[in-house]
């Protein structure tokens, strides 16, 4: 959770380029753990 919180806070001081290059790395650790909850 701390580190979704983390990423939301740094999408929002990058810019809109370096955020579409971050985005898909940055939650792709996430999708796994996401799921495994579900």
């Amino acid at each position: 959770m701390r580190n979704v919180l983390r990423i939301s806070f740094g999408m929002t001081t990058l810019p809109k380029s370096s955020m579409r290059r971050t985005i898909p790395v940055a939650f792709m650790p996430c999708i796994p753990s996401l799921s495994s909850r579900i």
